[in-house]
This record gives structure tokens, sequence and C-alpha cells, in this order.
């Protein structure tokens, strides 16, 4: 996760210009009108889907595991509503917060940990988190890979 991390953070320096941030519902959960209403949002956290673009959106989709889902082609899918929460994060828990879903949105990236992802997918991952910062008041600090909030096992 380190990884990412570290290549997200060039994708912020390596790109010039803003590009507007397109979001598709073609993957929309059914799950939404179930999940319930996040009171507050101090957090993004990044994951990694461990799996192939279209395995991943399948089983985020079914089951509501993320907001966002970003592919190696830099198409953002949303999965769950913004402001409704996903369970992304599992047994979590950071700055003495826990069940980290309740304060965070999560953004799914279709890759694997030990895998370089490409400039295209790393910049719609730039511009998707800088949008959702802007837009929550997020600070740098505040987005989060899911190995630095996850403890236990899942549930």
């Amino acid at each position: 996760m380190r990884r990412i991390l570290v290549s997200i953070a060039f994708a912020f320096l390596a790109a010039s210009v803003m590009a507007d941030v397109s979001v598709s519902k073609r993957y929309r959960s059914e799950r939404n009108k179930e999940r319930e209403v996040r009171k507050s949002t101090e957090f993004i956290i990044l994951h990694t889907t461990e799996a192939a673009e279209k395995s991943s959106l399948r089983h985020v989709s079914e089951r509501g595991l993320c907001h966002y889902c970003v592919t190696p082609s830099g198409a953002i899918y949303q999965i769950i509503d913004r402001h409704r929460v996903a369970f992304h994060a599992g047994c979590s828990m950071w700055n003495k917060k826990e069940e980290i879903d309740k304060y965070s949105i999560g953004i799914e990236c279709v890759g694997y940990h030990d895998k370089p992802m490409g400039t295209v997918q790393l910049v719609a991952i730039r511009n998707l988190v800088k949008e959702l910062k802007s837009m929550y008041g997020i600070s740098d600090d505040c987005v989060i890979a899911h190995s630095h909030v996850a403890y236990g096992a899942p549930h």
C-alpha cells in the first residue's frame, strides 16, 4: 500500500493540468437504499482491489464495498452515494475513531498492491481525491491507505 501512496503522491506532482472529474453510475450498487447517511466525512481511505477490473467492479457493486472505483483506464465509477456509508474499511480505527466506514469515503483502485499503477489511473485518482478533499475540507494527512486503519478479521 505504501507503493500506491507514493505513486499517487507522484501523480499529484507530475500532472500539470487539472482535468474535470467525470463519474459514471454504471456500476451503482443496489445497496444504496439500505445504507445510512454518513454523519461526518473526515477521511478518504484508499484501497487496491487485488483483482482484475471486471471482477472488481462486479464485486464492489454487488456488495456496496466503496464509494468510488477507479480503473486502469482512468474511468471513475460511483458505487455507493458519497453521502452514505459504504462498507470498505472493515474492523478499523484511526485517531481514536473506530468503525472508519462511518467517517470516510472509500476509493477502490483496480490493481494490486505490489504492482505499479499507470499514469492515467493515478491522475484520475488524484483528481477524484482532490475534488473530495475540497468538498469535505479534508487535509492531506486524512487521506489514508486501508492498511493503516484496518485491524482484526474482516466482518
